[in-house]
């Protein structure tokens, strides 16, 4: 066997040593580099994530004001409720940054805007996870419209707390409506149906997700 592979397994074996060997603040991105034996001015390298025992599931949340979002810990790839939760460093939270439970049950506060999950071990804190949270808050305007058959009206969705601000709209569950109901353009503009009764109109928009 050539000294560069005995060389090269030696230096696998040590890694695998290194790697099966607990380190709480090994945590984080490293990179394992291959130097030549034959000439050191040649080496490959690839990058490492080494995780911690704890992970929170799910890794991001989309939350509006006031509404509740469920996050689930597991330590050491195990379902665990031996973990503090906290709210932007606040043990449990607050009405400010939205509080949650023990069990890892989120209620966002009344206002928009973006908080951190933390999860952290119950017999180590400094092995812990984070998940981000955007809290925003969604409405229509006008709320509601009596029209004439045929008529229009123009509706309009504001939402705060995101960046994707996009929307579709439907009537009566059905996207952009039809002649039945009426319909709803993509910018919100209704058109009632040409019926010889008055319209009474409770528009709907939901979130577009890219």
């Amino acid at each position: 066997m050539s000294t560069a592979s005995v060389a090269a397994i030696r230096s696998m074996e040590q890694f695998r040593a290194l790697a099966s060997t607990p380190h709480h603040s090994s945590r984080g991105t490293h990179t394992v580099t291959a130097t030549s034996v034959a000439d050191t001015t040649k080496s490959a390298s690839a990058a490492v994530t080494v995780q911690g025992n704890v992970a929170i599931t799910p890794g991001s949340a989309n939350v509006v004001a006031g509404a509740t979002q469920q996050f689930q810990a597991t330590v050491g790839g195990q379902t665990s409720s031996k973990v503090t939760w906290s709210v932007d460093g606040v043990g449990g939270g607050n009405a400010t940054v939205g509080t949650i439970s023990s069990a890892g049950l989120y209620t966002a506060p009344s206002q928009p805007g973006n908080h951190t999950i933390t999860a952290a071990s119950g017999i180590n804190a400094a092995d812990n996870s984070t998940a981000p949270v955007a809290v925003f808050t969604f409405g229509i305007s006008p709320g509601s419209a009596l029209l004439a058959q045929g008529g229009t009206q123009q509706f309009s969705a504001t939402i705060q707390g995101l960046t994707n601000t996009g929307v579709t709209w439907s009537v009566d569950g059905v996207a952009g409506g039809n002649t039945t109901i009426g319909t709803i353009s993509a910018t919100g503009l209704y058109t009632a149906p040409g019926q010889t009764e008055i319209t009474r109109l409770r528009p709907q928009a939901r979130l577009t997700r890219r």
